[in-house]
């Protein structure tokens, strides 16, 4: 079977080859003319279309180089992190065993709510809308220091949003200060008596969003958290945000919340949205 490619060049040999019976005769003069522009006709359709589809593979390759060179930098972030944080995550598991020692287990309320949290929050994530990847991402602020901040960064980068880095400056922060109960001080002999500095920890209680942050987001962002052990109180719009803020999150402290049961998990996988 003769190549489609090869077709012009018969074409052409065929046209030559009816000069060559008899140059003298009109009609196969212009038949031969008829072929010999078919043929030409012909190899330019197909260098044309060899010269598109060349462009169209070093198109392809060049996408699929960029994907590879993702696919590495992606790989060695996800080492990088699980290199720097396998000894934390050794430490935290023995801490866990060491607080079952003291009496937790899986029915204690903050585990029920962390594990609850997880499954709306799967359940929530396979029912993302087609276009949540695509718009414009929420900013995240004010992550509280009692979480793994890195675990917590990561699991809401990966559906979407983005998160602030903590500001250095501590006089921003809202922070709620701690300090052993005075009865343990009387119980101690003078002798005995150690200073106690109070511990300063960062913590949230409230979820303030702006007015361009949908339903799905918030409930997704306050879930991700409450799976985190953040007791949160209160989720609330932000009054009088500017443009700026209309797709912010930011976390905050509050005393006025402080005696507040928190927030359920399946009520809030439930809402179906909340005030503005």
């Amino acid at each position: 079977m003769i190549s489609l490619y090869a077709a012009p060049f018969l074409i052409l040999l065929i046209s030559i080859g009816f000069l060559f019976l008899d140059a003298k005769q009109p009609k196969l003069i212009i038949v031969a003319v008829i072929l010999g522009l078919l043929g030409f006709s012909i190899a330019f359709v197909q260098i044309k279309s060899i010269g598109s589809q060349l462009d169209k593979n070093s198109m392809l390759s060049a996408d699929i180089d960029a994907l590879e060179q993702w696919k590495k930098s992606q790989l060695s972030y996800v080492t990088g992190i699980l290199a720097q944080y396998r000894p934390q995550v050794a430490d935290t598991g023995f801490q866990l065993e060491y607080f079952s020692t003291f009496g937790w287990n899986i029915k204690n309320e903050y585990l029920i709510n962390a594990l609850t949290a997880d499954e709306a929050r799967r359940n929530l994530i396979e029912m993302l809308p087609k276009n949540h990847f695509v718009t414009k991402p929420v900013m995240i602020k004010n992550l509280p220091d009692d979480i793994d901040q890195t675990i917590v960064t990561q699991a809401l980068e990966e559906v979407g949003f983005s998160v602030e880095l903590p500001m250095m400056d501590e006089s921003t922060m809202t922070v709620e200060t701690e300090t052993k109960d005075e009865a343990m001080k009387d119980e101690m002999s003078k002798d005995e008596e150690k200073k106690i500095e109070p511990v300063t920890v960062k913590r949230v209680n409230v979820l303030y969003f702006g007015p361009y942050v949908k339903t799905h987001e918030i409930k997704l962002i306050a879930l991700t958290m409450i799976r985190a052990g953040v007791n949160l109180k209160l989720i609330r719009v932000m009054r009088n945000a500017g443009s700026m803020d209309a797709r912010t999150v930011v976390f905050d402290w509050s005393k006025s919340y402080r005696n507040r049961p928190p927030l359920d998990p399946i009520e809030l996988y439930e809402t179906k949205s909340f005030q503005r």
